[in-house]
């Protein structure tokens, strides 16, 4: 061991640093008194040995004076001794040293000379090197077995990932920070490691700590002596890697100036700053509480009861170094205190060094002469090696790939540095290592020490400081206010599909309504709002809902717009198509029956479609919900993310519904196109073109924006919401806004003479005036009112002129000029009943009949010209343009005229004519 350490400043050239090394000699002398006395009180292998084994231990000391090349010289000394010095005999075996440098080069000595080695304490990496050192071994473990607990102290019980280690560039530096890289890397841990050199100026170290802000960590290992502790930890206070907010984790090199000694710097000075709330591991042969350490303890405090053994002790330690007036003797007083590690391995070192030598002794065969049994240092080695024992410090197991103890056989502790007592500022304060954490050798884990309190931090608290700088993690969530704006478009739209859904339901029987077909406004309010429905779950993710939440409404706004979309489109274009095929027909004379099933058939039809797709869709490829990291930072955490709907195999289906439903909006648009010159009752074709166009302006508009804006979550939402809500208000408003407005209306909205029966109903204007006779400003309701109007102005004729495919309706009186109608061909209601049987057709299906009082079988039809409309005004417009003149009709018939109306009476002070029974009737 090392006693003493050559110091200038020292008187004589040597300071005591004999603590360690008397404790040692002590447990030493202490397990030979054991061994040879049979002693089974703390070994239970040892009880009754010394009747069993003639062995007998005893010992010499050395005083390495903390150098290599003394402890070398010394040890050269004693193996060289004759063989014949029964008073100076040659040593078998050598325990030491405490420093891993001064043993490695005893290591070497004791290989040639084959003398089993063994240390209570050397710890370096380097020593388990079994062909450079094959006869050397110990009762503590390796640095690498402090420094792999070390590491899982911070992953398992802080949770660091990012850490950062000072060490000094040594042997015991290298092979422990070695050590902590490669249990590090089993956890995917991060480290920054920077080395300093032995003896490094101030300008070096602050160099080193400076690489270690730049990593901006706040977890750190110092691994370095006592020696360069205060002068490290002052400048990483100024330098802001130590204080408050940072951790630092010392090893046992700093043991005796914090756990087996204590340390004092001024209560308001760097240093003591820096050591606050920090926390050294280190090896232990035990602590109080701990069934073997206790039997070891009450052992040692029991030596000063021993006068005999305390007088014994003080014998074996060695004479001062010439020229020093050290004293390396204790009195009693010392063995009251716990004593250190390095006690309780020296103990165990000799009680295994005596067990071996026993076992050798049995295993060897007999030599020479036949009395003397001899073995050698390699097979005494070999014996201690492959057995283990229980002694002060617990199971004493070795290897089994090195010759060190195993790491998980000893019991290792960490300590929280704390002020022993609070004082104020201009004080000073004394500081020591207080255990809270053991690793327990049976449970193997980390576990809380006895009735210890919480760990304190260096901010005074019990919660650990962050690793690193707090993260800043964009998840480019939706934003409230745009959320909120997006949900009350919803709300909006939601809210009058179903106001309006009920006010169909409340007035279905108005001839509004009625005239409107019913069955067809509900289908657009049901799609309306299951379009306007699936902004809400759109409006949904990960900041107000669960991931199996976002992955339910990844699909559901896919259904809900998909099966509103079709309800939608199916009404508005079966509707045109109902009034194209009764129209289309119509021009033709020929009778019609349109079913529900005609106009159905397509909506379910597309409706089957959108299922199949969605069905197969949501079995196969559903959308999930998916977080997906566009930037880390550079401690490989996600500072830029995006939350998306994502399926690796979802665009064959979505590009499936697009072209379904993209075919039911063209077809719808075409089938208004058709539409465009039919004036249907209320003007409604035309809204429902309107409606369709905003519909294809805000899908052809919107939809190449929204694929310029995906990735973005926030304005693709609002994007998508003011597409639907443009859609969906545009078809309600269009649609039922008109319709409110006649019927507030009341009376003065319909016409006076309109049909009560009637759906389809046709509005013409004035459109000449001739020698006297006029045709008001004013609305033909149905076929009988043009009859009279034509009647009041002359003889009765009707004529069917092909040649300009055509109707002609006229009268005659002999004493004016004539005068004659001309309409284009479109189908003419002859008397009420035809129209009533037409507005049977709003309700459910009927026939379109041919009106003539003789029935014929066929009447030609007239062809169209390209350039007149389909309306009763417009034929009668374009006969303005082409003619000033209404045509003669037939001078000759006799002047009998039908009875006038109200507008004949009121444009000419008197009653018209009474009708001619034999004035044909316009068929």
């Amino acid at each position: 061991f090392r006693w003493s350490q050559s110091s200038s400043d020292a008187p004589g050239g040597y300071k005591d640093v004999s603590s360690e090394a008397y404790g040692g000699t002590a447990a030493a002398l202490l397990a030979m008194h054991h061994f040879n006395n049979g002693i089974g009180t703390i070994a239970p292998d040892l009880a009754g040995i010394h009747t069993t084994c003639p062995i007998r231990l005893t010992m010499e000391t050395v005083d390495s004076q903390s150098s290599g090349i003394k402890a070398v010289q010394e040890l050269t000394r004693l193996v060289t001794r004759s063989p014949s010095d029964v008073r100076r005999p040659q040593p078998c075996a050598i325990m030491g040293s405490s420093w891993s440098g001064t043993t490695k080069k005893m290591g070497t000595v004791s290989g040639v000379y084959d003398l089993m080695q063994i240390t209570p304490s050397a710890s370096s990496v380097s020593l388990d090197n079994m062909g450079e050192y094959p006869l050397f071994t110990r009762t503590h473990p390796s640095d690498a077995s402090m420094a792999e607990l070390s590491v899982d102290y911070l992953h398992n019980i802080l949770g660091v990932k990012f850490f950062a280690q000072l060490y000094i560039d040594n042997d015991f530096g290298s092979s422990y920070h070695t050590a902590v890289i490669n249990r590090a890397a089993e956890y995917d841990m991060v480290v920054k490691s920077v080395p300093f050199r032995p003896g490094a100026e101030l300008d070096e170290i602050e160099g080193a700590l400076n690489q270690l802000k730049d990593t901006g960590y706040s977890y750190f290992m110092g691994i370095f002596f006592s020696g360069d502790y205060e002068r490290i930890m002052d400048l990483a206070v100024d330098v802001g890697v130590a204080g408050p907010g940072r951790f630092w984790m010392f090893n046992g090199a700093l043991s005796s100036v914090f756990v087996n000694g204590v340390s004092t710097f001024g209560a308001d000075s760097n240093a003591a700053k820096a050591t606050y709330g920090n926390a050294i591991v280190h090896d232990e042969g035990g602590l109080p509480g701990l069934p073997q350490f206790d039997k070891f303890l009450a052992e040692w405090r029991s030596i000063p009861d021993n006068s005999e053994l305390l007088r014994y002790i003080n014998s074996k330690q060695p004479m001062p170094p010439p020229g020093s007036d050290l004293d390396f003797e204790r009195d009693g007083d010392f063995f009251l205190q716990t004593p250190s590690h390095i006690a309780a391995f020296s103990y165990d070192a000799v009680v295994g060094l005596g067990l071996s030598a026993c076992k050798a002794l049995d295993e060897w065969e007999t030599k020479d002469d036949g009395d003397s049994k001899i073995f050698s240092g390699a097979e005494h080695h070999s014996v201690f090696v492959q057995n283990s024992f229980l002694g002060a410090s617990g199971d004493n197991d070795i290897g089994p790939n090195t010759y060190s103890r195993n790491a998980t056989a000893t019991y290792h502790v960490m300590s929280n540095i704390l002020p022993m007592v609070e004082t104020d500022e201009d004080e000073m304060q004394t500081f020591k290592a207080y255990p809270k954490v053991l690793y327990d050798i049976v449970t193997k884990q980390w576990t809380p020490y006895g009735d210890s309190q919480e760990f304190v931090f260096s901010d005074g608290s019990s919660t650990p400081p962050p690793e690193i700088p707090v993260l800043d993690h964009n998840m480019n969530q939706l934003q409230p206010g745009v959320r909120a704006a997006c949900l009350a478009l919803s709300a909006i739209a939601i809210g009058l599909s179903i106001g309006f859904l009920l006010f169909t339901s409340i007035t279905r029987e108005k001839q509004v309504i009625k005239a409107s077909q019913p069955l067809f406004l509900i289908m657009l309010c049901v799609g309306c709002l299951l379009m306007a429905s699936c902004i809400i779950p759109a409006a949904m993710d990960d900041a107000v809902s669960s991931v199996s939440g976002c992955d339910i409404a990844c699909m559901s706004k896919i259904w809900l717009f998909a099966i509103g979309f079709c309800v939608c489109f199916s009404a508005l274009f079966s509707k045109t198509y109902r009034i194209n095929k009764l129209f289309k027909n119509a021009k033709g004379f020929k009778r019609v029956k349109v079913t529900m099933k005609d106009v159905i058939g397509p909506f379910l039809v597309l409706l089957a479609a959108n299922i199949v797709v969605l069905i197969t869709w949501q079995a196969y490829a559903p959308l999930q919900w998916e977080r997906t990291v566009l930037e880390y930072d550079d401690y490989g955490r996600p500072v830029s993310s995006i939350g998306t709907c994502a399926s690796d195999k979802a665009a064959p289906f979505l590009w499936t519904l697009v072209v379904i439903n993209g075919t039911a909006v063209i077809l719808a648009l075409w089938q208004a196109y058709q539409a465009r010159n039919i004036t249907t009752e209320f003007s409604e074709s035309k809204y429902i073109a309107i409606a369709l166009v905003f519909i294809f302006q805000s899908l052809f508009i919107g939809v190449p924006i929204l694929v310029i804006v995906n990735g973005q979550p926030t304005p693709e939402l609002f994007v998508l919401s003011a597409i639907v809500f443009i859609i969906v208000v545009a078809m309600l408003l269009l649609i039922f806004l008109p319709k409110i407005l006649i019927m507030r209306k009341g009376e003065e909205g319909l016409p006076s003479n309109y049909n009560p029966r009637g759906s389809t109903w046709m509005r013409a204007t004035t459109v000449g005036r001739r020698g006297g006779a006029s045709i008001r400003e004013s609305s033909i309701h149905n076929f009988s009112q043009t009859q009279s109007i034509l009647r009041s102005m002359g003889p009765s004729a009707a004529e069917v002129n092909a040649s300009r495919s055509s109707v002609s309706l006229g009268t005659g009186d002999a004493g004016s000029a004539s005068r004659g109608v001309s309409f284009g061909s479109q189908v003419m209601f002859a008397n009420d009943s035809m129209e009533g049987e037409l507005a049977n057709y709003g309700n459910d299906s009927s026939e379109l009949p041919l009106q003539d009082q003789e029935k014929p079988k066929e009447i030609d039809a007239a062809k169209e010209d390209g350039t007149e409309s389909h309306s009763i005004e417009d034929q009668l417009a374009n006969y303005r343009t082409e003619s000033d003149e209404l045509p003669l009709q037939d001078e000759d018939k006799p002047d009998e005229t039908d009875v006038a109306d109200e507008d004949w009476k009121e444009n000419h002070g008197h009653e018209p004519a009474k009708k001619n029974d034999e004035s044909p009737v316009l068929t």
